[in-house]
Parts: C-alpha cells; sequence; structure tokens
C-alpha cells in the first residue's frame, strides 16, 4: 500500500512492507537536469534528482465540475471549504470566475513546486550551473505550486502536465499581469509627488538600472514615499533622514510585483517588502512574510516572492505613505 507521510519521506515511494513483493505500476520518471543522479546534499524525502511516479492505491486526481462568476472570491464557499478543489480567474478587481473540481476515480495527481507543504509530492529548487555553484540565486525561477501531472489510471501512457498547483487549502488563485498594469496605471495617474524636488513619482513596472528623477523611492522605517535627493544623507552608511518625518533609515526604490501567481487578493498595491521595495497589496505582504521558504540543510526564512530576496526585521512589509491623493 503507498501511504503519504507527514513530507519527511516520500509520499510516493514509502510502502509497507505487506506490499513489498507486488508489483506496482510505474507511470514514468521526472528527471532533474544539472545533478547527474543525485543532489549536492544528498537525495532526502521529496527532494531529489528523480522523481518516479507510480500508481497510487486509491485515485486522488480531480475533474472540472461547474464554474460561476463571483464579485469578491475570497468570501465564496468554494474557497473557505477546505476540501473543495477550486481555480479562481481574476477577471477584474471585483469579479472573478471560479472553477469548482470534483473527484475523479480515473487519475492520480501529482505536484511539482518549490514549497515544502504537504500538497507538493516533489520538491524541486533552483539548479545553478556547474560553474557557479557558490554564486548566490538572486531571483527564483520556481513557484511554490508550480504544477500538476494526472495521469490516467487505465492508460498510464496519458500524462497531463499544467501549470501551477492546489495549495493546502486546495484553491488556486490566477490573474493577468493586466490587472496588475492596471493598478500600477491607476497610481501613476493620481499623479504623487515628491515633498521634496516637488516632481512628478511614476512608479516603474520593471526596475530600472539608472536613476530617474521619476522614480519613486521608500524610506523603509517609515514608509513614506519620495523622489531622488541627497537631503539627509549619511554617507558614512547611506541611510538617510526622512524630511517628512526625520526618521532615519535605509531607502530603497520602489517597483511593483508583476507576478499575478504571488497574489493572494486584488486590492490596491499599498504596501512594500523590506528590503527590495517590491509593492503589492496589504494581504498579499503579510501572507508571504509568514511563509518560512526552505533556506539551506535545515533552516527555514521568508523572502520577498518577487525577487526571492530574504525579508528583513519584523514584520517585513512596511506600509506606503504617498503625496496628495494617496494619503
Amino acid at each position: 500500500m503507498v501511504k503519504r507521510t507527514d513530507g519527511t519521506e516520500s509520499p510516493i515511494i514509502t510502502e509497507s512492507d505487506a506490499d513489498t513483493d507486488k508489483p506496482r505500476m510505474r507511470y514514468g520518471e521526472l528527471v532533474i537536469l544539472g545533478y547527474n543522479g543525485f543532489l549536492p546534499q544528498g537525495d532526502r524525502g521529496r527532494r531529489r534528482s528523480k522523481f518516479v511516479l507510480y500508481k497510487r492505491t486509491e485515485s486522488n486526481g480531480v475533474k472540472r465540475s461547474k464554474h460561476y462568476i463571483v464579485q469578491s472570491p475570497q468570501s465564496s464557499q468554494a474557497i473557505l471549504d477546505a476540501k473543495q478543489h477550486s481555480i479562481s480567474y481574476t477577471l477584474s478587481r471585483n469579479q472573478a470566475v471560479i472553477v469548482e473540481y470534483k473527484e475523479d476515480p480515473d487519475t492520480d495527481m501529482f505536484q511539482v513546486g518549490r514549497s515544502s507543504e504537504s500538497p507538493i509530492d516533489f520538491v524541486v529548487m533552483d539548479t545553478l550551473p556547474g560553474d557557479k555553484k557558490d554564486a548566490k540565486i538572486v531571483q527564483s525561477t520556481i513557484s511554490r505550486f508550480a504544477c500538476r501531472i494526472l495521469v490516467d489510471r487505465a492508460d498510464g501512457n496519458k500524462a497531463r502536465i499544467y501549470a501551477a498547483g492546489f495549495d493546502s487549502s486546495r484553491n488556486i488563485f490566477l490573474g493577468t499581469k493586466k490587472d496588475l498594469e492596471k493598478l500600477v496605471d491607476e497610481i501613476n495617474a493620481g499623479r504623487p509627488q515628491c515633498p521634496v524636488g516637488l516632481n512628478t513619482l511614476v512608479i516603474p513596472r520593471k526596475v530600472s538600472l539608472g536613476d530617474h528623477v521619476n522614480q519613486p523611492y521608500v524610506y523603509l522605517n517609515c514608509g513614506h514615499v519620495q523622489g531622488q535627493h541627497g537631503w539627509g544623507q549619511d554617507k558614512n552608511t547611506n541611510a538617510r533622514r526622512c524630511p517628512m518625518c526625520l526618521e532615519v533609515g535605509p531607502v530603497v526604490t520602489l517597483c511593483m510585483g508583476v507576478e499575478p501567481a504571488f497574489y493572494v487578493d486584488s486590492g490596491p498595491p499599498t504596501y512594500a517588502f523590506n528590503p527590495c521595495g517590491h509593492m503589492a497589496t496589504e494581504k498579499t505582504v503579510k501572507y508571504w512574510a509568514n511563509v518560512d521558504i526552505p533556506h539551506g540543510t535545515n533552516g527555514f526564512q521568508s523572502v520577498c516572492p518577487f525577487c526571492a530576496t530574504p525579508l528583513v526585521g519584523s514584520p517585513g512589509y512596511i506600509k506606503l505613505i504617498f503625496q496628495d491623493n494617496l494619503d
């Protein structure tokens, strides 16, 4: 009998002694490029260089049941029910499509991702090239719930892979970059100003390599958003004194987090992660600040989902204070 575990061992490979002589149907393998048969720290539990997909004793696949439009997906019954598989597709800030899924006795489901949560069968981390083993990963290319694989139990040659996997609440939230870009446009349309230079600030969708007069910056200790200026700068520590509240602390450029898969709601982006400055909604930053990501061999840390930078301080984010109509 194949059984699931608490996550310290592989949920696919573990089996009881009574069934060791029974042949199991083998669907196939997933092999990670770049490891030549084993991970540098060794293959343990759900972290491996190769994953073997065996037919489960009992099916756990799901198939589409019904769909409908809701005004507030976060409060819908399908989202709140931890036993109901569902996918939420964001149409606008106040509208989303909920697709409910039901059990499918004809398929087995396997999930792959960076998360160490129990719904993930195979935990996959970023791979560094052989000549860059000592380099630091600045931005992860793997989603926490990257994908799900559905295999036909009657015909193991029929396997389908879908983007995104179900989280521990059996939910998937899918937004669109167009929606997030619209939020940026709404903020920029308010023409927030720097209280020192009195110039209009423009929030970029991507980080720019050069300094621009319209680039907004945030004081990480107080949250005031201003433009680039030299007032109150400590040349020895690079810390600055905020001209609005006189709080001394680090300053970082602001940039919108535009990957919709990392958002947990569709509210206004009025918060930013510390220390990277990626903007997101209040619920989104608070969610990720409380998610522990595997770090090293036995450690965990919270990171910004947009750039994988470890969060600094407590709580690891700051509320943004704009001037003009965004106060």
